[in-house]
């Protein structure tokens, strides 16, 4: 049996219309088939139902051959659900509305929601989510560093924005970490007089000596494997030709973590020689 669900009509009723009805379709059904499409927010929304799923101990296979970018297919062998949500808001945002009035409990998958609204730059759209999730200790914002690597060199080396002219040179970063009387260390060990100067030099010595892009409010993600909005958002792109390995990040799946980090490394060095090469 082919069901629709969810086309036109109030956006808050279309993704309550498409609560009831996955619900009833979860609730009768011991694994299902998730399918959506490849895109950011396809595997974002796919990662926030398997996840779901999860709490609800139910077995899971997710594809991604849809190509309507606002629809999410559930199947099992003998019946198929296709939801249609709103085209006016990031796919997994209302995915993330709807996991909510499935289940009160789906609130702590809102940074995945704030991820999505990220990536689609909808923040102004998305405040409620953004708020709701920083009043319920979802996510919170603090003024800190954008650097993408927990340790120093690996973040200077791999810096991509802003570009310094030592970016992805490894002797270069070397001898200004001993100017700086700096060791290889982790980022958070640093006081505050030696972050001062490495952030100022670093400034300094940017293209566009954009401060901003080195210290700003910076989202994070309390209940996500990459807990940095900026770096997990990052990651995910640098991933994206892997869609599964994507839904593993979603799903917290530590064992995929060094991959991703290897594909986020590549990806900031194509960044870094393809700035280089335009300078040239």
């Amino acid at each position: 049996m082919d069901i629709q669900i969810g086309k036109g009509g109030n956006v808050d009723l279309a993704i309550s219309s498409c609560a009831d009805i996955a619900a009833n379709f979860i609730s009768r059904s011991d694994y299902i088939y998730v399918e959506s499409n490849s895109s950011v927010n396809g595997i974002l929304s796919s990662g926030i139902i398997c996840r779901m799923l999860i709490k609800f101990k139910k077995g899971f296979h997710a594809t991604w051959g849809l190509t309507n970018p606002y629809a999410i297919v559930l199947s099992t062998s003998s019946e198929n659900l296709m939801l249609n949500f709103p085209n006016n808001t990031p796919l997994a945002v209302s995915v993330y509305y709807m996991a909510r009035i499935i289940d009160g409990r789906n609130i702590d998958l809102a940074g995945l929601a704030v991820t999505a609204s990220y990536f689609e730059n909808t923040f102004d759209m998305e405040q409620l989510v953004i708020e709701e999730s920083k009043k319920n200790g979802i996510i919170d914002v603090v003024k800190d560093v954008k650097f993408y690597f927990d340790n120093v060199k690996k973040s200077i080396l791999y810096l991509a924005e802003p570009i310094c002219d030592i970016s992805g040179n490894a002797d270069a970063v070397d001898n200004f970490l001993k100017l700086l009387d700096i060791s290889e260390c982790d980022v958070k060990s640093l006081d505050k007089t030696k972050m001062s100067k490495l952030l100022s030099l670093l400034i300094l010595k940017s293209i566009d000596q954009d401060e901003k892009q080195l210290i700003d409010n910076v989202i994070v993600l309390n209940n996500e494997i990459i807990p940095v909005l900026h770096k997990f958002a990052a990651t995910i792109k640098a991933c994206i030709d892997t869609p599964g390995l994507v839904l593993s990040l979603c799903l917290k799946d530590d064992t995929a973590l060094q991959d991703a980090e290897i594909r986020l490394i590549n990806h900031k060095l194509q960044r870094i020689e393809e700035s280089q090469y335009l300078r040239k």
